[in-house]
């Protein structure tokens, strides 16, 4: 470390005492400073500096400087090390409190959800750039359980399979703030006449709400949590947890 090339002030002159202080409060200047600009900056000779140097346990202002930068590029890769490592624990730490938060999400809510895709004629779920990632992940567990699933994950194609919906269906949408503009003219209606219409949101005032029967808002909004992660890693999470209750309900039908 830096400090332990530094000896207390008392076992200095005072024209030592500027080149340490000096040394101490700009060391990244050090590299391109000779001997002699090291004693004009400072403000004394060169012979102090060179007594300082052998003071501190080197044989002059050369071996010093190359020990010096050396012991500086050791301390700058540990503090690049150190604030890599806090960066993660504060990711992790930020994660788990999301998790957390996820727990408050009420259960007749989830359960709900669940009892609709395992009991309806036809699933119908839709999520748009990135929230077609758990609009897709959701269908393709759905349809590995053997549920009559299908998926959209652009507005025309959404309008198109939404024609063969009807009250009875179970309709599924992902958006993250849940904003009406568009989606209404494509999706509106078809939503507003379903039963099982549930939006999956992380806004807590979605306009496109009112079309829905059910609305479940999930943690997770980064402007609100300050978090830099990935917002679908959220609803991810959400449906491994509403998988689980429907493997468990399935598992109770079927016996």
């Amino acid at each position: 470390m830096l400090s332990n090339i530094f000896i207390p002030k008392g076992h200095l002159s005072n024209s030592e005492k500027k080149v340490q202080k000096y040394i101490q409060s700009s060391p990244n200047r050090i590299e391109t400073l000779t001997i002699n600009k090291l004693a004009v900056t400072v403000g004394t000779s060169v012979a102090s500096v060179q007594r300082y140097c052998q003071k501190i346990g080197f044989s002059g202002y050369k071996e010093f400087k190359f020990a010096f930068l050396n012991a500086l590029a050791k301390q700058a890769e540990n503090q690049k090390k150190e604030n890599a490592n806090q960066l993660c624990l504060d990711y992790l730490n930020g994660y788990q409190k999301i998790l957390e938060k996820l727990k408050a999400i009420k259960q007749k809510q989830i359960d709900k959800l669940a009892n609709a895709l395992l009991n309806s004629k036809f699933n119908y779920i839709l999520g748009v750039y990135y929230s077609s990632i758990p609009a897709r992940l959701l269908t393709l567990q759905l349809q590995d359980l053997g549920l009559p699933t299908f998926c959209s994950v652009n507005d025309i194609d959404g309008e198109h399979l939404l024609d063969n919906s009807n009250k009875d269906s179970t309709i599924v949408l992902f958006s993250i703030n849940g904003v009406k503009e568009h989606y209404e003219d494509y999706w509106g209606d078809a939503i507003a006449n379903c039963n099982n219409s549930f939006l999956i949101t992380m806004n807590r005032k979605a306009e496109f709400s009112t079309f829905f029967k059910n609305t479940i808002v999930l943690p997770g909004n980064n402007l609100e949590e300050n978090l830099s992660f990935d917002q679908q890693s959220v609803p991810t999470i959400f449906i491994e947890m509403l998988m689980q209750i429907i493997h468990h309900k399935n598992l109770q039908k079927i016996s």
